[in-house]
């Protein structure tokens, strides 16, 4: 900051006029200019002096007195809003920055109370800095109460419901890191548990960079920074059960066994150790437990079970088994459920039936969910009667009036959702019977395997059964027949179940109109869009931009030239019917293009520049997403040219001006990293070096792991 003008401080001592209006006239003129703060009309009003005062405290650097006008400011939120004081709090952030770099900062309160007050403002730079600063002089006992009282301040607006600015979070992120280690260095593992589990569950991860940069920098031989992160992590993930479940779906989906692993031992240690701080479950006996700050709940347990068997790590899934009950934790029928899941979609029959026989052993109450996982297990197995004779004892239990079974929707949302994500039947034409209720959904797992077992004729007594006595069929009933019908080219049941489909006033999904779509094609016939515009009238589907995307996008990633020209076709049609395709409707066709391996590369870069000229002719730019689909659409395809290809988007988008960012690095970074291409992993890093991108988290990582692969090759 340049110093302030001679004349000026010497008026500034001198007796003042006996205008007060005219006095803040002149200063609020001086300061303006000098500061480039917005240009507005003078005012005598109360609030007009008050923010001049602020801006002479600024002028001379005097923090005590900043601190004083900004406080008096945030009594008046009417008066002074963030709009308002932008230019004014970018001058004193910078301010307060260089005076924590002063070799007493550490010793002025002032700086601290200003620190403190400027997150009212969501400024968090200089609390990342002062904290750092403390950390550094092992002033430790100071951090969590600032920090506490920056909470008091301003934490509202860092809950998850708020949209925190990308650089606000980061310092947030990086102030809460040093917090943790200071928690952990004044109270031990325990005490950065707490910490860690009680603030802020979605900041980024830079939290954790901050946490190492500070055990770095405090030099304390006791600190095992990796082992303790790795608490740190496991018990914000378990803090926030929604965010826990989500990680393992993550984990199980992505076959990433190592690290499902991983997540167990870590978990059982929390569990079992010298000083237990995980409970084995949030049940009641649990609860009162002061040793524990975080449960693991049955939810996760089921999840654990079915996905380390999904995995085809059965010794550790019978490890788990066995672990719950030496923990004394209570196995309802959704743990149960998960075994069932397991064996079954392992192939052993005489386990997935020691299993059923065990519920009734174990009085465990058995629901729709355990009939139908069962169900769906045996006909997989190729056992239909066995499944149609497990499916009659459902139907005949005295119980209920529909199927004979109680209905799992009062079940609890977090266990309906594993029940439906880990359980249940991935056939596309299931996905509305969970929303319907899961009678309907049984006996669409039921028409599912008669289906495939080539059993019509039951599979039609079945739905005939439902629509007389319930429950009533939904469309996923009628476009699992329907895909059977389309599969053997019979295209007069394809047209009669589309007539019940419109006679029962049923609205067809992306799923109906693409079986109709297929079914055409497959007939070798070209008025296919003409087809599937008249089941849309004949049903009463006013179709718009969103329906037209998600069939196009189901169409084209069936692969093949003709689904190609269909998707085209399509996108044509919403343009004649005034539905402007957007960005996510061309992207999904692009990436298509670039995935089917099966297409010639002419027609794909004839298509592609169909494409890229309806887009331009259209006024819509590719962007940020439109790249990294295409990009991780390369890294998706086999052989060599791949990599290539991706790294040529990629320098498109740099071309089109638009920055790349973590994840698009991640997304190459990983790419080098599972094909071992150790040459496109130093381009890469050269790429970072030359635009000056500082990794961070787990870019940081795949950079390290790109290095050493470089070193070993």
């Amino acid at each position: 900051m340049r110093s302030w003008p001679a004349c000026l401080l010497r008026l500034l001592d001198a007796p003042k006029p006996t205008s007060p209006a005219i006095w803040h006239r002149f200063l609020s003129a001086t300061i303006i200019s000098r500061y480039e703060y917005p240009r507005t009309a003078p005012s005598t009003n109360g609030s007009s002096l008050q923010l001049n005062t602020l801006r002479i405290a600024v002028a001379q650097g005097h923090i005590p007195r900043i601190h004083e006008q900004l406080k008096l400011a945030t009594s008046s939120p009417k008066d002074f809003t963030a709009s308002i004081l932008k230019h004014d709090l970018k001058h004193i952030t910078q301010l307060v920055i260089k005076r924590i770099e002063s070799p007493r900062a550490k010793e002025d309160k002032s700086v601290q109370d200003i620190v403190i007050l400027l997150t009212s403002f969501l400024i968090f730079r200089p609390l990342a800095s002062y904290i750092f600063l403390l950390l550094k002089h092992n002033r430790l006992e100071q951090v969590p109460l600032v920090w506490e009282l920056t909470r008091e301040n301003a934490w509202e607006p860092l809950m998850p419901s708020s949209t925190l600015l990308q650089e606000r979070k980061k310092y947030a992120s990086e102030a809460f890191g040093y917090v943790v280690l200071a928690a952990y260095l004044t109270g031990g593992s325990r005490s950065a548990l707490s910490m860690a589990i009680s603030y802020a569950p979605h900041l980024d991860s830079r939290w954790t960079d901050a946490f190492f940069r500070a055990a770095n920098v405090a030099k304390k031989s006791e600190v095992n920074a990796p082992s303790l992160m790795s608490q740190v992590r496991l018990a914000r993930l378990l803090a926030h059960p929604v965010n826990a479940v989500q990680h393992l779906k993550h984990l199980i989906r992505g076959g990433n066994l190592s690290a499902l692993l991983q997540f167990f031992e870590s978990a059982i240690e929390g569990m079992s150790g010298k000083d237990p701080w995980i409970a084995p479950s949030d049940a009641p006996l649990f609860a009162d437990d002061a040793r524990y700050l975080v449960s693991f709940t049955e939810s996760l347990w089921s999840l654990l079970l079915s996905g380390l068997m999904r995995l085809e790590s059965m010794d550790a899934a019978h490890a788990a088994w066995k672990k719950m009950t030496e923990l004394g934790v209570e196995k309802s029928v959704i743990s149960w459920n998960a075994l069932l899941d397991g064996f079954g979609r392992y192939g052993q029959y005489d386990e997935l039936m020691m299993v059923w026989e065990s519920m009734d052993q174990a009085n465990i109450r058995k629901d729709f969910f355990s009939y139908t996982t069962i169900i769906s297990s045996l006909f997989r197995l190729r056992r239909s009667d066995d499944a149609m004779a497990i499916f009659g004892e459902m139907v005949g239990l005295p119980d209920s009036p529909q199927m004979g079974i109680e209905d799992d929707r009062a079940l609890p949302q977090d266990q309906l959702e594993v029940h439906n994500d880990l359980i249940g039947p991935t056939d596309v034409g299931f996905q509305h019977s969970y929303a319907q209720g899961s009678a309907t959904f049984a006996c669409n797992a039921v028409i599912h395997g008669l289906l495939i077992s080539s059993r019509l004729d039951d599979a039609k007594r079945i739905l005939e059964t439902m629509t007389l006595r319930g429950p009533q069929p939904d469309i996923s009933t009628y476009n699992t027949f329907l895909r059977y019908h389309v599969r053997r080219d019979d295209y007069s049941a394809i047209a009669a179940i589309l007539h019940e489909i419109s006679l029962k006033g049923l609205q067809p999904d992306v799923f109906t109109f693409t079986s109709i779509v297929h079914a055409y094609l497959r007939q070798g016939k070209h008025d296919a869009i003409q087809q599937l515009e008249d089941v849309m009238e004949r049903t009463g589907v006013r179709p718009n931009a969103v329906t037209y995307t998600a069939i196009i996008d189901s169409i084209v990633k069936q692969g093949g030239q003709a689904n190609m020209e269909i998707g085209l076709a399509l996108i044509q049609k919403m343009s004649e019917q005034g539905l402007s395709p957007n960005e996510i409707t061309y992207t999904s066709v692009m990436a298509a293009l670039y995935r089917d391996s099966s297409l010639n590369p002419s027609f794909i870069d004839s298509k592609r520049r169909e494409i890229e000229a309806r887009m331009h002719n259209a006024g819509i730019p590719a962007n940020r997403v439109t790249f990294h689909v295409l990009i991780s659409a390369q890294l998706e395809t086999t052989g060599a040219t791949g990599m290539s290809n991706a790294l040529h988007k990629y320098q498109e988008m740099v071309e089109a001006g638009i920055q790349p960012r973590d994840d698009t690095f991640y997304m190459l970074l990983r790419g080098a990293v599972t094909r071992r291409d150790t040459e496109s992993g130093a381009r890469i890093l050269h790429e970072m070096d030359r635009i000056g991108f500082v990794p961070q988290g787990s870019v940081a990582r795949l950079v390290n792991q790109v290095r050493k692969d470089a070193s070993v090759a």
